[in-house]
């Protein structure tokens, strides 16, 4: 409701539609675990934070080992 109203307080007109639909992916937590690790290890800091990354890390999400 507010990008409609916000269009007609503007007039102007407003379309929306869906490029791309494809499910979240979660990642093997031993897999992430020894992303951690390695960074880690060489002195870097570590965050796990939540991606929309539909590229590669959703590919291998499919093939990389799980518990």
């Amino acid at each position: 409701s507010f990008v409609e109203e916000a269009a007609a307080a503007e007039r102007v007109e407003v379309s929306c539609r869906t490029e791309v639909d494809v499910a979240p992916a979660r990642f093997d937590p031993a897999t992430v675990a020894a992303v951690e690790e390695a960074a880690r290890a060489l002195g870097y800091p570590a965050r796990r934070m939540t991606s929309g990354a539909g590229h590669d890390a959703q590919e291998l999400a499919q093939i990389c080992p799980w518990e």
